[in-house]
């Protein structure tokens, strides 16, 4: 495996590569991340528990929920100015509109607080215009940025019909897939969007490695990506049936078959349903059953 550096979307030279995660397989997987050579550079981690450095240097002295979710919300969108009224919408709805903004400005003090404790120099989140931006004078690298951009040259690649530097993209992408979007952010309704379509682009990113592993014949690799989905949706039917017919390649059909009683129980528990006829197919063509055990209950660890 190889990292592909020749990109335009690649970051500039000047910040190392850092491994991110390895994929299934225990290959290393990296990504680009900054770090500080003069000008300051900011590290943002949205895909699982949010993360965030300034100058290799770890913040995690937050003074409540709330100066965090300012920050992260001007991270995941900071290709563009944010009205303050956004702002105010998403993190304060229906409040009293002079609340309204005091909870805002103490919110955005309290951020730039906290970074400039590490980096004194430099106004980090800067207010123009009505608007609420980064300062132009950081670098910043966002893990959620990274990924669409590797999923989209994978996208690229696959239809120049170039798999194996795709599965190299794809590769990244997923290693860069620490868990949904903010995951700890959870009831703050603006991350849903978000972490919905981010989670659609991993799982496209997630299946297309997972065909290149199995084409390869890397089938322990390729069940433990589709046990990576599982983590993120356990009811994840196309997930389920590609380990049931990974295991049963590798001739192991008792797996295969407690697979389904894995997806059987899932589906029951978490949404009151049967397993889809196209399931229960698969459980029959890859155990040899002339019916699948709907009914089963399979061992719990």
């Amino acid at each position: 495996w190889r990292v592909a550096t020749e990109l335009s979307s690649e970051p500039p030279a000047e910040w190392p590569m850092i491994a991110t995660g390895a994929s299934p397989s225990g290959r290393t997987i990296a990504a680009r991340e900054p770090t500080s050579q003069g000008r300051a550079s900011l590290a943002a981690h949205l895909l699982g528990p949010f993360r965030l450095s300034l100058d290799d240097e770890p913040v995690d002295d937050w003074n409540g929920h709330k100066s965090r979710s300012v920050i992260a919300y001007v991270l995941a969108n900071r290709r563009k100015p944010i009205p303050k009224e956004v702002l105010l919408e998403l993190l304060w709805p229906g409040a009293d509109p002079a609340a309204g903004r005091r909870n805002l400005h103490q919110a955005v003090y309290s951020v730039r607080r906290t970074l400039r404790r590490r980096r004194a120099d430099i106004d980090h989140v800067c207010f123009e215009d009505g608007c609420y931006r980064l300062s132009p004078e950081m670098s910043v690298w966002v893990d959620a940025e990274e990924l669409e951009v590797r999923v989209a040259a994978g996208r690229r690649l696959d239809a120049e019909g170039r798999a194996d530097d795709a599965a190299v993209e794809y590769g990244i992408a997923d290693g860069l897939y620490q868990g949904d979007f903010l995951e700890d952010h959870l009831y703050d309704d603006w991350t849903r969007p978000q972490r919905d379509g981010l989670r659609s682009t991993y799982r496209h990113a997630a299946g297309r490695l997972c065909q290149h592993y199995t084409e390869g014949g890397e089938y322990s690799a390729a069940i433990a990506l589709c046990q990576k989905l599982l983590t993120l949706d356990r009811c994840d039917e196309e997930a389920h049936c590609r380990v049931m017919r990974l295991y049963a390649a590798q001739g192991q059909r008792h797996l295969a078959l407690n697979q389904f009683q894995v997806c059987t129980r899932a589906l029951r528990e978490d949404i009151g349903l049967p397993p889809s006829d196209d399931t229960r197919a698969v459980c029959r063509e890859v155990t040899g059953r002339a019916r699948a055990p709907l009914n089963s209950t399979p061992p719990r660890n």
